[in-house]
C-alpha cells in the first residue's frame, strides 16, 4: 500500500471517529462535499489565497487544467504556482 493511500485511509478513519454521524441536507443552497488527497492541499498552498475563493469555480478547474497542460504540471512539480 502506498504512503498516500495509507494517509488518506488514516485521515478518513480519524474523521469518522471524531464525527461518527453525518447529516446531509438539501435545505442549503448549492451545497457540495469535496474530498481531496493531501497532495491537493499541498498544491493549494502554492497558490495566492486571493486566487482560490471558490472550490467549484477556482480550484476544480485549476486541477482539471493541470491534468492536461504539461507546463502547469511542470510548475506544480517545481512547487511554484506561477
Amino acid at each position: 500500500m502506498s504512503i498516500a493511500k495509507e494517509q488518506t485511509e488514516h485521515t478518513l478513519i480519524v474523521a469518522l471517529g471524531r464525527h461518527p454521524t453525518l447529516t446531509l441536507t438539501t435545505a442549503l443552497q448549492d451545497s457540495h462535499v469535496y474530498i481531496f488527497r493531501r497532495a491537493v492541499f499541498d498544491l493549494m498552498m502554492t497558490k495566492d489565497p486571493k486566487d482560490l475563493e471558490s472550490i467549484r469555480e477556482d480550484l476544480v478547474p485549476w486541477l482539471v487544467k493541470g491534468g492536461w497542460q504539461d507546463s502547469l504540471q511542470t510548475r506544480w512539480h517545481q512547487g511554484k504556482s506561477r
